[in-house]
């Protein structure tokens, strides 16, 4: 290798005194004397380690990724481009290394390509959308994001094929304009449900009626709305549609975005032949008023035996003179009181009612009872049940008057609305934290706003956001939020407890496990390592939450605090929740730093 008169350079892997393997390059020179033979070698070896890792973590990127990512040269040349290029548009690899830039350009002869491309490398970033050809002539739409040199002379894009995404999009938004057009000004509730029942179409009519968006309408059964006392012969009638065009349904009750019950009758028309249509348009109207009035017209007896054959939530029975309360079995069934008899009071309002409510609540009974116009009273609340767990509750009554107007007895049922009213919270939760990680925010200040709406909702002393590390070794707490001083004296115990690995802590082992883990205060868990911490502080609870992403965890969310005024089972389904949504959201944001410190380092590759 000397022999020649040339300099040499190799790179090999050493073993340092303390043990450790690194990368190095050996680069030296041959020094002869006057007869031309090897006097000594001038050298000098580099650590190349961190070098090494930038370049396999730059490989495992381009490589596992479906966007196509394109290095040019300063004329527009292609110089390297990934598999998704060649797939994207057809050409190999080969002849990519022959062709510009502008060769995938659509063909504008008023532009001069030139000035673009030298307007493009003045420039620090660039992204946007545009229309590029492939090689067998096709135009395809694609999402870009550009940087200019982002090594000395070679500029780098990473190109999105959303041709199908937009061509979608686009159809929907013609079917849903067609549509728009015809229903939007009416007052009647329009829909259209495929065979198996399920809403392809809402109008927003029918939206804005129930309270319920329409997005979470599409896809879902119209069966899964209907009163359950009404459904059976809803599914009857429906299958008659299947030999006939046109069905009146008999009235039926749907339930609202707030859990109540809204009177509905239904006119359908099957159209699953008509291309245009393709499902069964149904012409609702909501009569809700009329049967409430012939309702209340009825005497207080009938009243109260009709609502015990309807409903089979908590019926009750109040004497508004004595203030005698009775219950139906149902009370004890759903919130588990023992005893059925009661005396209306304040004192029972302040047992039973929130205390953010108990005085709205109050008071809105009570001048609906001394309204002689008012016949039926309606509220949503939140609730004590007997095991102190808080449900959310509504609460309708009908109202019997004397001849002079006053208010002599009250009947009404009160139904337990907590599923819909948190299915209402996860999905507006989740909107916020899909607009948390939507902003162009670092991954940690994505992190604290997630864990800050999240702590909001729901009262929460303490949260954190810990992080699986690249190489699977360890979980890095990366996100803390603290909202009282309960949080404030747990973080400070425990300022050095950052790093943990799989199974360690109550945290490790929600990662082992990918279920979510908790502690309580009447147990000694040794798997919560910050029990001791957590107990002087006087928190009560933990919950590890995995956040997931093609069932692999890749992060953990921890709520510690009282959780006083949570009911732990719907509490538990939204985490649930949480965790099956954003994950793609968390993997995504993982990825947009990675690739962003990838360019930032990118200067010393």
């Amino acid at each position: 290798m000397l022999n020649d008169f040339k300099a040499y350079s190799y790179q090999c892997r050493i073993v340092c005194k303390d043990g450790t393997i690194k990368w190095v390059e050996d680069r030296g020179t041959g020094i002869y004397d006057v007869d031309g033979s090897l006097a000594w070698i001038d050298g000098l070896i580099i650590d190349i380690t961190d070098r090494k890792h930038i370049n396999e973590n730059y490989k495992a990127i381009v490589d596992h990724t479906s966007d196509a990512i394109m290095l040019a040269d300063n004329e527009g040349k292609y110089v390297a481009v990934n598999d998704a290029a060649t797939f994207i548009f057809g050409y190999s690899e080969s002849e990519f290394l022959q062709m510009s830039v502008d060769d995938l350009l659509l063909s504008h002869p008023e532009i001069d390509f030139s000035e673009i491309w030298e307007d493009f490398k003045s420039k620090d970033n660039s992204s946007g959308n545009m229309d590029l050809l492939t090689k067998y002539g096709k135009t395809i739409s694609v999402s870009y994001k550009a940087k200019a040199n982002v090594l000395p002379g070679l500029h780098l894009s990473v190109i999105t094929d959303i041709t199908e995404a937009t061509k979608k999009e686009l159809e929907l938004k013609a079917s849903e304009r067609r549509f728009k057009a015809l229903v939007q000004e009416g007052s009647d509730l329009i829909s259209i449900i495929n065979e198996k029942g399920e809403f392809t179409f809402i109008s927003e009519s029918t939206s804005a009626s129930f309270g319920i968006s329409t997005e979470d309408f599409i896809g879902t059964q119209i069966f899964q709305y209907i009163h359950e006392n009404e459904r059976p012969t809803v599914i009857k009638q429906f299958k008659k549609l299947f030999k006939q065009k046109k069905l009146k349904l008999d009235p039926y009750r749907l339930i609202d975005g707030e859990g109540g019950w809204r009177w509905i009758t239904t006119t359908a028309i099957n159209l699953l032949q008509d291309q245009a249509v393709n499902g069964i348009v149904t012409n609702s109207k909501d009569i809700t008023e009329i049967v409430e009035k012939e309702t209340a017209l009825k005497r207080a007896n009938t009243r109260y035996e009709l609502a015990q054959k309807a409903t089979t939530d908590a019926i009750w029975d109040l004497d508004i003179a004595t203030g005698e309360l009775n219950w139906g079995e149902g009370y004890k069934n759903i919130f588990g009181y023992p005893d059925i008899l009661y005396q209306y009071d304040q004192k029972y309002l302040d047992r039973r009612v929130h205390p953010d409510d108990v005085e709205w609540v109050a008071n809105s009974f009570r001048n609906a009872i001394n309204d002689p116009a008012k016949d039926i009273w309606s509220e949503n609340y939140k609730y004590y049940k007997f095991d102190g767990s808080l449900a959310y509750v509504s609460n309708k009554g009908f109202i019997s008057r004397d001849v002079n107007g006053k208010a002599i007895r009250a009947v009404g049922s009160l139904s337990d609305i907590s599923a819909a009213k948190n299915r209402e919270i996860q999905t507006e939760l989740m909107h916020s934290l899909t607009y948390a990680f939507n902003k162009t925010n670092e991954f940690k200040e994505s992190l604290d706003e997630v864990l800050t709406k999240i702590s909001e909702f729901f009262k929460i002393s303490l949260s954190e956001a810990w992080i699986t590390s690249i190489d699977g070794n360890n979980i890095n707490l990366i996100s803390q939020i603290i909202t009282d001083r309960k949080g404030q004296k747990f973080a400070q115990l425990n300022s050095n407890f950052t790093t943990l690995t799989s199974g360690n802590g109550l945290i490790g082992k929600c990662w082992e496990s990918g279920k979510i883990e908790k502690w309580n205060i009447q147990e000694n868990k040794q798997d919560f390592l910050r029990e001791k911490s957590a107990r002087q502080s006087n928190l009560e609870n933990s919950y590890a939450v995995p956040i997931k992403y093609n069932d692999q965890v890749i992060a953990v969310f921890n709520f510690i605090g009282d959780f006083k005024e949570v009911n732990l089972v719907y509490f538990e389904q939204i985490l649930l929740g949480i965790s099956e949504q954003i994950g793609t959201e968390v993997l995504r944001k993982m990825r947009e730093e990675e690739l962003h410190n990838f360019f930032e380092l990118s200067s010393d590759i």
